[in-house]
Protein backbone atom coordinates (compact mmCIF):
# COMPACT_ATOMS: atom_id res chain seq x y z
CA UNK A 1 0.00 0.00 0.00
CA UNK A 2 2.89 2.31 1.31
CA UNK A 3 4.70 1.77 -2.74
CA UNK A 4 0.98 2.44 -4.50
CA UNK A 5 0.46 5.74 -2.18
CA UNK A 6 4.30 6.61 -3.57
CA UNK A 7 3.71 5.82 -6.85
CA UNK A 8 0.44 7.94 -7.13
CA UNK A 9 2.02 10.99 -5.10
CA UNK A 10 4.85 10.86 -7.97
CA UNK A 11 2.24 10.97 -10.56
CA UNK A 12 0.25 13.46 -8.62
CA UNK A 13 3.56 15.86 -8.83
CA UNK A 14 4.43 15.21 -12.18
CA UNK A 15 0.88 16.18 -13.42
CA UNK A 16 1.21 19.41 -11.40
CA UNK A 17 4.70 20.37 -12.66
CA UNK A 18 3.49 20.01 -16.19
CA UNK A 19 0.08 22.00 -15.50
CA UNK A 20 2.31 24.41 -14.15
CA UNK A 21 4.61 24.82 -16.84
CA UNK A 22 1.90 24.87 -19.39
CA UNK A 23 -0.77 27.14 -17.39
CA UNK A 24 1.22 29.38 -15.29
CA UNK A 25 -0.83 27.92 -12.23
CA UNK A 26 -1.98 24.59 -10.33
CA UNK A 27 -4.86 22.72 -11.20
CA UNK A 28 -7.65 22.45 -9.18
CA UNK A 29 -8.79 19.52 -7.03
CA UNK A 30 -11.64 19.06 -9.68
CA UNK A 31 -8.95 19.22 -12.25
CA UNK A 32 -6.85 16.53 -10.75
CA UNK A 33 -10.10 14.02 -10.36
CA UNK A 34 -10.27 14.05 -13.78
CA UNK A 35 -6.82 12.57 -14.16
CA UNK A 36 -6.02 8.97 -14.17
CA UNK A 37 -4.32 9.10 -11.08
CA UNK A 38 -5.51 6.98 -8.73
CA UNK A 39 -7.97 9.58 -6.87
CA UNK A 40 -11.78 9.23 -6.19
CA UNK A 41 -11.86 11.65 -3.50
CA UNK A 42 -10.68 15.66 -2.68
CA UNK A 43 -9.18 13.68 0.74
CA UNK A 44 -6.80 12.05 -0.71
CA UNK A 45 -5.62 15.00 -2.60
CA UNK A 46 -5.59 16.25 0.39
CA UNK A 47 -3.56 13.92 2.00
CA UNK A 48 -0.93 13.74 -1.13
CA UNK A 49 -0.29 17.31 -1.09
CA UNK A 50 0.08 17.59 2.47
CA UNK A 51 2.66 14.97 2.49
CA UNK A 52 4.53 16.46 -0.91
CA UNK A 53 5.01 19.40 1.72
CA UNK A 54 6.52 17.29 3.71
CA UNK A 55 8.60 16.05 1.32
CA UNK A 56 10.02 19.42 0.45
CA UNK A 57 8.45 19.42 -3.30
CA UNK A 58 5.15 20.89 -2.91
CA UNK A 59 5.66 24.60 -0.17
CA UNK A 60 3.26 27.62 0.85
CA UNK A 61 3.64 31.18 -1.04
CA UNK A 62 3.12 34.14 0.92
CA UNK A 63 -0.54 33.87 0.67
CA UNK A 64 -0.35 30.68 2.14
CA UNK A 65 -1.16 28.87 -1.22
CA UNK A 66 0.04 25.67 -2.20
CA UNK A 67 3.23 26.11 -4.83
CA UNK A 68 6.03 24.11 -6.49
CA UNK A 69 9.21 24.68 -4.74
CA UNK A 70 11.42 26.85 -7.36
CA UNK A 71 8.33 27.51 -9.23
CA UNK A 72 6.82 31.08 -9.88
CA UNK A 73 3.43 31.51 -11.08
CA UNK A 74 2.66 33.49 -14.23
CA UNK A 75 2.10 36.70 -14.19
CA UNK A 76 2.83 38.89 -17.40
CA UNK A 77 4.88 41.99 -17.04
CA UNK A 78 4.62 45.01 -19.77
CA UNK A 79 8.33 45.53 -21.38
CA UNK A 80 7.88 48.40 -23.30
CA UNK A 81 6.93 49.79 -26.67
CA UNK A 82 6.74 48.42 -30.22
CA UNK A 83 6.56 50.34 -33.22
CA UNK A 84 3.65 49.77 -35.67
CA UNK A 85 4.47 52.08 -38.01
CA UNK A 86 8.60 52.39 -39.26
CA UNK A 87 11.01 50.03 -37.11
CA UNK A 88 12.60 52.09 -34.06
CA UNK A 89 14.94 52.31 -31.36
CA UNK A 90 13.58 49.33 -28.87
CA UNK A 91 12.81 50.55 -25.77
CA UNK A 92 12.13 48.03 -23.07
CA UNK A 93 10.38 49.60 -19.55
CA UNK A 94 9.48 46.98 -16.93
CA UNK A 95 6.15 48.00 -15.39
CA UNK A 96 4.19 46.82 -13.41
CA UNK A 97 2.94 42.85 -13.44
CA UNK A 98 -0.61 41.97 -14.85
CA UNK A 99 -2.96 39.96 -13.10
CA UNK A 100 -2.00 36.64 -13.82
CA UNK A 101 -5.53 34.79 -13.33
CA UNK A 102 -6.25 36.92 -17.13
CA UNK A 103 -4.55 35.01 -18.83
CA UNK A 104 -5.03 31.90 -17.27
CA UNK A 105 -4.23 28.78 -20.26
CA UNK A 106 -1.12 30.32 -21.62
CA UNK A 107 2.65 30.06 -21.13
CA UNK A 108 5.35 31.46 -19.08
CA UNK A 109 7.42 33.07 -21.82
CA UNK A 110 4.84 36.01 -22.60
CA UNK A 111 5.19 39.70 -22.36
CA UNK A 112 3.19 42.95 -22.39
CA UNK A 113 4.44 45.30 -25.29
CA UNK A 114 2.55 48.43 -26.09
CA UNK A 115 1.79 48.96 -29.31
CA UNK A 116 3.13 52.83 -31.39
CA UNK A 117 1.53 53.76 -34.87
CA UNK A 118 -0.86 52.77 -37.17
CA UNK A 119 0.60 50.87 -39.38
CA UNK A 120 -1.57 47.34 -37.94
CA UNK A 121 -4.78 48.66 -37.91
CA UNK A 122 -6.01 45.96 -40.83
CA UNK A 123 -5.13 43.42 -37.91
CA UNK A 124 -7.33 45.35 -34.96
CA UNK A 125 -3.78 46.90 -34.21
CA UNK A 126 -4.34 50.51 -32.88
CA UNK A 127 -1.47 53.07 -31.59
CA UNK A 128 -1.67 52.66 -27.57
CA UNK A 129 -3.00 48.83 -27.94
CA UNK A 130 -1.06 46.24 -24.93
CA UNK A 131 -0.01 42.64 -27.46
CA UNK A 132 0.46 39.79 -25.28
CA UNK A 133 3.62 38.46 -26.88
CA UNK A 134 4.66 34.86 -26.60
CA UNK A 135 8.66 34.83 -26.95
CA UNK A 136 9.81 32.70 -29.64
CA UNK A 137 12.58 32.31 -32.32
CA UNK A 138 10.27 31.47 -35.21
CA UNK A 139 6.69 32.08 -36.44
CA UNK A 140 4.25 31.20 -39.51
CA UNK A 141 3.33 32.77 -42.50
CA UNK A 142 0.33 34.60 -41.20
CA UNK A 143 1.15 35.33 -38.05
CA UNK A 144 1.43 38.84 -36.13
CA UNK A 145 4.93 39.33 -35.45
CA UNK A 146 7.25 41.52 -33.30
CA UNK A 147 10.66 41.71 -35.58
CA UNK A 148 13.79 42.84 -34.68
CA UNK A 149 15.54 44.79 -37.27
CA UNK A 150 18.76 46.11 -37.06
CA UNK A 151 18.52 46.28 -33.68
CA UNK A 152 14.95 48.43 -33.90
CA UNK A 153 11.62 46.87 -34.01
CA UNK A 154 8.62 46.71 -35.52
CA UNK A 155 5.41 44.88 -35.76
CA UNK A 156 4.16 43.29 -38.81
CA UNK A 157 2.43 40.28 -40.05
CA UNK A 158 4.96 37.62 -40.89
CA UNK A 159 4.60 37.46 -44.84
CA UNK A 160 6.06 34.63 -47.23
CA UNK A 161 6.19 35.25 -51.61
CA UNK A 162 8.66 34.07 -54.25
CA UNK A 163 11.20 36.72 -53.05
CA UNK A 164 11.24 35.16 -49.75
CA UNK A 165 10.18 36.11 -46.25
CA UNK A 166 9.02 39.65 -45.34
CA UNK A 167 7.03 41.89 -43.11
CA UNK A 168 3.87 42.92 -44.22
CA UNK A 169 2.01 46.38 -42.82
CA UNK A 170 -1.59 46.30 -42.63
CA UNK A 171 -2.48 49.55 -43.49
CA UNK A 172 -1.88 50.81 -47.30
CA UNK A 173 -0.52 53.88 -45.62
CA UNK A 174 2.42 52.32 -45.00
CA UNK A 175 4.79 49.86 -46.31
CA UNK A 176 5.77 46.66 -46.34
CA UNK A 177 9.36 45.72 -45.15
CA UNK A 178 11.52 43.72 -46.99
CA UNK A 179 15.14 43.70 -44.68
CA UNK A 180 18.42 43.57 -46.49
CA UNK A 181 19.97 43.22 -43.83
CA UNK A 182 20.28 41.02 -40.13
CA UNK A 183 16.59 40.20 -38.70
CA UNK A 184 15.40 38.02 -36.35
CA UNK A 185 12.15 37.59 -34.49
CA UNK A 186 11.71 38.84 -30.84
CA UNK A 187 8.20 37.40 -30.77
CA UNK A 188 4.03 36.18 -31.80
CA UNK A 189 1.13 38.79 -30.94
CA UNK A 190 -1.28 36.07 -28.82
CA UNK A 191 -3.87 38.75 -27.87
CA UNK A 192 -4.46 42.42 -28.22
CA UNK A 193 -6.25 44.57 -25.32
CA UNK A 194 -7.43 47.86 -26.07
CA UNK A 195 -9.67 50.74 -25.15
CA UNK A 196 -13.33 50.79 -26.88
CA UNK A 197 -14.05 54.46 -25.89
Amino acid sequence: MRKINHERRVKLYTFMRSYFEEYGRLPTYRRILREPLGYSSMATITADINRLKEEGRLCEDDEKRTAIVGMKPFSPSVVGSVSCGYPAEAVEERGADLISSLFEGMCHNLVVIIASGNSMTGRGIYNGDKLIVKRQPNAEPGDVVIAMIDGETTCKTLAKDDKGQYLKAENPAYPDIRPNYEWSLYGVVKYVIHRID
